[in-house]
């Protein structure tokens, strides 16, 4: 993993500490996986999945890696949510699960997508965190489905 990924990966295992701290999740798994190829990006940096297999929490970090907190633009929030989003759509293809290395840290989590009878049948809410060392100012939609 590259330096700035593994100051990435610290500074999420920090975040989602304060958030389990808090009551928001729990069980969380640090699991950063990333492509930037232009046709296959995707990103995740921790998953959790709830015991009673109804909730999955996905989390994914906007890391600026400066002395003081950068300014993160709507834009950033609204393409790290697309990669987490494109991440899951990709990790719920049995062949893209497959193609992952068995050493790599989201390989647990893409074949629980796809094999899990219990996740499949209970899963009734996903929560997706965007986590960041900036400072964001503007509006979050949130979504139902």
């Amino acid at each position: 993993m590259k330096k700035e990924g593994s100051l990435e990966q610290l500074f999420t295992n920090q975040a989602i500490g304060l958030l389990s701290d808090g009551g928001e999740t729990a069980d969380v798994r640090i699991s950063f996986h990333e492509s930037l190829v232009l046709r296959n990006r995707h990103k995740i940096n921790a998953y959790a999945i709830a015991d009673n297999y109804e909730t999955l929490d996905i989390f994914v970090t906007v890391f600026k890696c400066t002395e003081a907190p950068a300014r993160i633009h709507k834009s950033d929030i609204d393409n790290a949510a697309k990669l987490l989003l494109s991440f899951l759509k990709k990790a719920n293809n049995r062949e893209y699960a497959n193609s992952l290395e068995e050493s790599s840290e989201i390989f647990d989590f893409a074949h629980t997508l796809n094999a899990s009878v219990e996740l499949r049948e209970n899963l009734v809410r996903i929560n997706i965190f965007i986590l960041t060392d900036g400072i964001y100012n503007g509006k979050f939609l949130h979504k139902k489905n």
